[in-house]
């Protein structure tokens, strides 16, 4: 359901069924608000329109479902677990929302992907980005790459130091960026992505 506002449109409501593990079925509501100008803007209401709005909104649905449909394609299917299968699909889930929500915009520079965006706002640590990049590589592997390629970013080129942390304006800080990890992360991103580029902007 679409709203008109003074300053923006808004999709009040849209129900979307999510089936997970057994069946069950849950419904999702979006909020979706254009904030970007104003309405007196013509050219600003006409990038807005509702019809533009619902695209983009439709957009978002296909891309989310296909984050989750490869999310819940990897976990684990023995019924010896004593974890339901319900309860494991639902970690999943969680996952892919925890990670592309810490996911953040580096000016100039490859986007990355905070361990938190509470009480690590300030940069990306490489322990954390190797092991994010390796999970999402699973559903979204270009972000994997990126965030890689963030902290390679930062290396020193007289030294070949990598750095630990690589701040929200890509400057390299800390003693020790860990290279064994980021091996390991940039052969597990690779073996999903199969981008022979990639493999080479990290040798």
């Amino acid at each position: 359901t679409l709203q008109e506002t003074q300053s923006q449109w808004s999709i009040l409501s849209s129900d979307v069924p999510i089936v997970v593990g057994d069946g069950r079925r849950k419904v999702a509501t979006y909020l979706l608000i254009s904030s970007l100008g104003t309405w007196d803007d013509p050219i600003y209401r006409k990038r807005n329109s509702a019809h533009d709005l619902e695209d983009r909104y439709r957009q978002s649905v296909i891309r989310w479902d296909g984050y989750l449909q490869k999310a819940l394609q990897s976990v684990p299917t023995d019924d010896f677990d004593p974890i339901p299968l319900l309860d494991r699909q639902w970690v999943a889930v969680k996952s892919v929302l925890t990670l592309m929500n810490n996911w953040r915009f580096v000016p100039g520079l490859p986007d990355g992907v905070l361990p938190s965006y509470t009480g690590y706002r300030t940069g990306f640590w490489s322990w954390d980005t190797y092991k994010s990049a390796v999970g999402m590589a699973l559903f979204f592997p270009r972000m994997a790459q990126e965030q890689l390629e963030l902290i390679v970013s930062a290396q020193d080129p007289a030294t070949g130091h990598i750095p630990d942390l690589v701040n929200r304006c890509g400057a390299g800080a800390g003693c020790s960026g860990k290279p064994p990890l980021l091996s390991w992360a940039v052969w597990e991103v690779y073996q999903r992505s199969q981008d022979m580029e990639f493999l080479r902007k990290m040798r």
